[in-house]
Order: C-alpha cells, then structure tokens, then sequence
C-alpha cells in the first residue's frame, strides 16, 4: 500500500468522523424497536430527533402523513408520557416532573420498508438532556421564551448597551451554571432520602425478622418446659 492510497483511506476516514460526531448512527430492522436512556433531572427538558440517513425514505416520510417514526417516551415509573409519529430531522421534546432515568424508544413505519424493499434503514440519533442541547441550525428547533425576548428588547433600547451587554452575558452564564448546580444538588438529595428510607425500612425489617424470631424461640422454650413437666408428673417424678 503506497503513500497516496494511505493518505486517502486517512481522509475518508475523518470525513466519516466528521459526518457522525453529533449524534449515534445505527440501522433499524423492519418491526425492530430500538430504545435508548437518559437521566433526568425533575423540571428539566429532554430533546431527541432522529435523521434518516436515505434521502430517498426521508422524501417518502415527509409526503406522506402516515409513514415516519413511532417515538414513545416511558418515565422512571414505567409510564408511557410521550408518543408521537415524527418525521426525519423533527425535534420531540419532553418536561420532566419526576427525576430518573427516561427511556426512549422509536419504531420505523412498516410500509417505509415494504415500499423501498429494504429490511434496515440507516439513521442517526441525537438525545439528550438540558445539559447538552442538541445543536441545530433549523429555525423550527429554536425556543425563545417570552423572559429572553424581553431581555433582547430592553438591551437593544439601552443607551449603555455596549458598556454593560458583556457582563450582562456573563451574568446571566453565571445564574445559568448556579441554576444547573442547585438542579444537581437537589436531585443528589433526592436520591439520598431515597436511600436513607429504603436503609430505614430495610432495618426494621431486620428489627421486626429477629423480633418473630425471638418470641418464637421462647414458645417453643416455654412449649417444651411445659410438655417435659408433665411427662414427668405422669411419671411420678415429681
């Protein structure tokens, strides 16, 4: 193998890394359900879309209203909160109430394979949390909330905007990473309890085991006294 032919299975090679850093590509089978899990934090946001990598099955999804993919989304009880037929490249998202680890799972429309005569389809995933937005170029992904709009009015009708814009970034970056903080420090609470009322229980269960076990053994003592003193009455021993 020369030089140039190394240089170029190089180059391929990172085009190929380039292609699929943002996300986990995999093939789905037809009637396969693929399921992936994330950890949430209660009142944060999860985001998951997926890319059909075939232009040809993502054209046959976009015009046709029945066909795409199945997402359901089960919380950390096992409660189905989500289910949505998507296209390729549509965004779900989800609030938490609860934290815990989430499950999603997506399903290809049957009639996807059987028109294309394919038994897997190529795609690429992107989920995630509120920690790690997915990033997106599509306006249609972008949620600006009524506060942030505000906020951009108020800062471009500033005689000061120039002076004060940097550190109002800064900020805000900052309340962000305290927010995020607190958001952790109560979910490691929440767990704590959760384990410290599974340890209590446990041991009064271990309390209440012995306890039985105890009282249980003096019956018997006191059953087997009782039966040997009148065996020996019978006998005339006594």
């Amino acid at each position: 193998m020369n030089a140039k032919t190394i240089s170029i299975s190089l180059l391929l090679c990172a085009l190929t890394m380039i292609q699929y850093a943002n996300g986990l590509y995999f093939y789905v089978a037809h009637k396969e359900i693929k399921c992936f899990k994330d950890e949430l934090l209660r009142n944060s946001e999860i985001q998951a879309h997926v890319t059909v990598v075939d232009n040809e099955i993502k054209t046959y999804m976009k015009n046709n209203p029945t066909e795409g993919i199945y997402f359901t989304l089960e919380d950390p009880e096992n409660k189905v909160v989500l289910t949505k037929l998507a296209k390729s490249d549509e965004l779900i998202t989800h609030k938490s109430n609860i934290s815990g680890e989430f499950k999603l799972c997506l399903l290809i429309t049957e009639q996807t394979y059987l028109k294309h005569d394919v038994k897997q389809v190529k795609v690429i995933l992107k989920y995630s949390n509120e920690y790690y937005k997915l990033n997106t170029s599509n306006a249609d992904y972008i949620q600006v909330s009524k506060k942030e709009i505000e906020k951009q009015i108020q800062y471009q009708s500033a005689a000061t905007q120039g002076q004060f814009m940097p550190i109002t970034r800064r900020v805000d970056k900052i309340d962000k990473v305290i927010d995020d903080i607190i958001a952790h420090q109560d979910y490691e609470r929440e767990r704590e309890q959760e384990y410290k009322q599974k340890l209590e229980s446990l041991s009064g269960s271990f309390f209440n085991l012995i306890s039985v076990q105890i009282i249980l053994v003096i019956g018997v003592a006191a059953y087997s006294v009782i039966n040997l003193r009148k065996f020996f009455v019978k006998k005339h021993i006594f």
